[in-house]
């Protein structure tokens, strides 16, 4: 059986996640339906951490329209959870953290202070996300994969909030830049075409994280409820930081 197996140690978010996928051998032409649909590229690169070439990518905005929630393609753009620009060894395993810090709303920046992630304030909800997801015209097992994890995600937030799932805002992950990252990982899933997608304990790490909401301890209250809903176990640490976001919670659990 053709088997994709995934080692959460070191935990996951959505760019470590396409990072790990290229890294396995998927194909990333088949990135392009969201290179199309919305103003973002990948930049994918490899750089040598603690002695080991890592696969890197990281997903950046391209076009002001992504900024201003009011362009020319009718789609408002907001925050994205979690950090960015990930390091993967050929086996997808991570990186070293301490390289980056992270602004109040949690979106990381390397050594040089650049944010990957900008153009956020502007909240989507739910139906709007699938909505953007179905007019990409993808795949039925790659579209199958995002809407699941998108699913997962407004469940939980609908939970933690105690709000219905239709009105459920995604003030993190429902920016262009997290739809590619969701999405993305759904077309390297389908491209490889495992016959089954299995995953170790997730170390989901320490401490606290600052989002839309306020901070909260680490693992986030939706990380929480996703990893509940999926029954699969997180583990504490190895650090005190956030390892496993909201989104790479959804997209391993879907």
């Amino acid at each position: 059986m053709r088997t994709l197996a995934f080692d959460g140690r070191t935990g996951a978010a959505g760019d470590m996640l396409l990072a790990a996928l290229l890294a396995a051998g998927a194909d990333a032409d088949a990135l392009t339906p969201v290179t199309d649909a919305l103003p973002v590229e990948y930049h994918i690169d490899r750089r040598e951490e603690h002695g080991l070439s890592a696969t890197t990518v990281d997903v950046r905005l391209t076009d002001e329209r992504a900024d201003d929630g009011d362009g020319d393609d009718g789609l408002p753009s907001l925050d994205k959870a979690g950090g960015h620009g990930h390091g993967h060894d050929g086996n997808g395993h991570s990186h070293d953290h301490d390289d980056e810090s992270h602004d109040p709303d949690g979106h990381s920046r390397g050594p040089d202070g650049h944010t990957h992630a900008e153009g956020h304030g502007v909240t989507r909800t739910y139906p709007e996300v699938v909505g953007i997801v179905e007019s990409m015209g993808l795949d039925e097992r790659a579209e199958s994969i995002a809407l699941g994890a998108f699913r997962r995600l407004g469940e939980a937030e609908a939970t933690v909030h105690d709000t219905d799932l239709d009105s459920t805002a995604f003030h993190e992950v429902g920016a262009d830049d997290a739809i590619a990252d969701i999405v993305g990982v759904a077309l390297l899933v389908a491209d490889l075409d495992p016959e089954a997608v299995v995953t170790t304990p997730v170390f989901a790490g320490g401490g606290e994280t600052t989002m839309a909401h306020g901070t909260y301890p680490v693992p986030a209250p939706a990380v929480v409820e996703i990893a509940s809903e999926a029954d699969w176990e997180l583990r504490g640490g190895p650090v005190e930081k956030e390892l496993l976001t909201p989104t790479g919670a959804a997209i391993l659990a879907e």
